[in-house]
């Protein structure tokens, strides 16, 4: 399994070191770009970053659900400059095992957002990034670590 942590990183446009999604040592965020390209250097976690507190719960809640959901597409990645679910947003669709969670695809999300719940519904899904699995408690800690920090 792939290793998943919330660690203190300076990312390309934020002023201090904040938490970041670290993937077998490194930033969610420079991960992606390696894999895709498309300026997704700089964006930050959604869970920590968004500012309103609709779109915030609603991020915990895709990304920190219940047990008993086994699938969702959820904000993994925003813009740092606005904060919101209005510009560049990375999704990721997620399946939850007993044991793992599994990131079974990144994309760009294209919905109209001004109404978090159609987030998802219309996606340029990346193409060339293999699933990643994570350990389900190793997964719930960081993102877990990530929802109390508030940027």
């Amino acid at each position: 399994m792939i290793k998943i942590e919330a660690k203190k990183y300076k990312s390309k446009f934020s002023k201090s070191e904040h938490l970041v999604i670290f993937i077998d040592g490194k930033p969610l965020d420079l991960f992606l770009d390696e894999k895709v390209g498309d300026d997704i250097e700089g964006l930050v976690p959604s869970i920590s970053w968004l500012d309103s507190k609709l779109e915030r719960d609603y991020a915990i809640d895709k990304l920190l659900p219940e047990k008993k959901v086994k699938m969702t597409i959820a904000p993994i990645l925003i813009c740092p400059d606005d904060m919101d679910l209005s510009c560049t947003v990375i999704v990721v669709d997620i399946e939850f095992k007993k044991d793992s969670v599994i990131f079974k695809k990144f994309g760009f999300d294209m919905s109209s957002v001004n109404n978090p719940i159609v987030l998802g519904r219309k996606v340029i899904w990346f193409k060339g990034i293999k699933r990643l699995e994570f350990n389900r408690a190793q997964y719930e800690r960081c993102m877990k670590d990530l929802s109390l920090e508030k940027f």
